[in-house]
């Protein structure tokens, strides 16, 4: 007896059980992403940094996993395509962590504004 007929089992409402069960997380992204794992670091605005792994990246943002919990800032800097790129921390499980590009720190935008400071 799997989870399902449990959860049908206890309830009256068996459609409204099944269709809940069914529907699963809602996807936020707006953008598909790429797989990869790349070596990077995150670099605060105090001047500090720590090592992340970039996990996927797509055109508006990127998925990071930094070793031991992490509390972030709302923007960190983050070593991605040769610059610091300037992002917003959208989510944080204290180990994963989701990043938003800010608007022209993407990874086909050229602004020269990318710098070593947050």
């Amino acid at each position: 007896m799997g989870i399902l007929d449990i959860l049908k089992r206890g309830s009256k409402k068996n459609d409204e059980v099944e269709e809940i069960v069914e529907e699963g997380p809602v996807e936020h992204r707006t953008d598909d992403r790429l797989s990869t794992y790349r070596d990077s670091r995150v670099y605060y605005k105090s001047g500090g940094s720590d090592p992340c792994i970039i996990n996927d990246v797509s055109e508006t943002g990127l998925r990071i996993s930094c070793q031991g919990a992490k509390s972030f800032p709302e923007q960190i800097r983050i070593q991605y395509a040769g610059k610091r790129r300037l992002c917003r921390v959208i989510w944080n499980d204290g180990i994963v962590a989701g990043l938003e590009f800010e608007p022209g720190e993407g990874p086909n935008d050229t602004n020269e504004s990318s710098s070593d400071v947050v």
